[in-house]
């Protein structure tokens, strides 16, 4: 018998007494962390429901909602820790919503998800703060399109923002100076580090998730019945059924090695573009300078130095 064939068959027997125990017995679940030394020497034969590559913001939360569904999960990720891409390397706020496209999905997804993230900061004690945003127009010439994003917003159901005057503005923050603005008082922060742990305890709690840190995926390709082989750095080979690539700022990377299963000539993944940013820290003894997020009018790009 070979040694995986004799892990399966290990883990049948295990599964085969977990489902003998008695109805309303405890069962311990632990988090599964595997390292890329662990699984050399020989290739795995793993099946799950679902594989998330990608262990950020978005990975974690596709995770937990398939999780929730009653699958087995594997999460992979080349960093040693969660997050340790995009999903920690941003300013941690959660927008309002009025920027996008009315029946665009990021409208939908963007105040959807906004909403449920709120409950679920306040249901689970994650750290959030409902400290609002205001939206500057230097000149006169902006006032067209300050009032075209605020109709916008109401396309989107947004429906909280407020017009203001140069005296309004001054008088929200004594520190900003401009022709009008928008105050947006339901727009957030979140500490995403707490929102990402908090995910992956939920997915881990229950047993049916794996979160594999320090391995990489190279190479997808198609298995039997409409599965996927997903073979990582360490060897290990993965079937399922359903795939989420959840990878960031790698997603385009993870489609070249997609292979026989994706045709990047024939669909393309959208355009991939890079933006610098820069954080700037107070010197120690001072205090913030803004009570609320303040923000120029967008610029094609970015939503501008903020």
């Amino acid at each position: 018998m070979r040694v995986h064939d004799a892990q399966r068959v290990s883990r049948d027997v295990l599964t085969s007494r977990a489902r003998a125990l008695p109805h309303g017995r405890a069962r311990t679940a632990r988090a599964t962390t595997f390292r890329p030394g662990a699984l050399r020497g020989f290739d795995a034969d793993e099946r799950y429901d679902a594989v998330v590559v990608g262990a950020g913001v978005i990975g974690l939360a596709c995770a937990r909602a398939l999780s929730l569904r009653g699958m087995r999960v594997c999460v992979i990720d080349k960093a040693e820790s969660i997050g340790a891409e995009t999903s920690s390397k941003n300013s941690e706020v959660l927008h309002a919503g009025m920027h996008y496209v009315p029946g665009s999905a990021k409208a939908k997804f963007c105040v959807e998800g906004r909403r449920k993230i709120v409950k679920y900061c306040e249901k689970k004690d994650v750290k959030w703060e409902n400290i609002g945003k205001l939206i500057v127009a230097r000149d006169e010439s902006q006032m067209d399109a300050l009032e075209a994003m605020i109709t916008r917003a109401q396309m989107n159901d947004v429906d909280d923002l407020a017009l203001l005057t140069s005296e309004q503005l001054t008088a929200y923050e004594k520190n900003v100076r401009g022709y009008a603005g928008v105050l947006s008082p339901s727009t957030s922060i979140v500490d995403v580090q707490e929102l990402m742990e908090s995910f992956r305890r939920d997915c881990v709690r229950d047993g049916r998730t794996t979160v594999a840190l320090g391995d990489e995926v190279v190479e997808i390709t198609r298995g039997l019945s409409k599965t996927f082989q997903v073979k990582t750095k360490s060897r290990r080979v993965i079937s399922t059924p359903r795939l989420v690539n959840a990878a960031g700022l790698y997603a385009h990377r993870l489609c070249d090695r997609l292979l026989d299963v994706y045709d990047i000539s024939v669909t393309p993944p959208p355009p991939l573009y890079f933006a610098r940013g820069m954080y700037c820290e107070l010197k120690k003894g001072y205090s913030a300078p803004f009570q609320r997020l303040p923000y120029p009018f967008p610029r094609e790009g970015g939503l501008g130095v903020h």
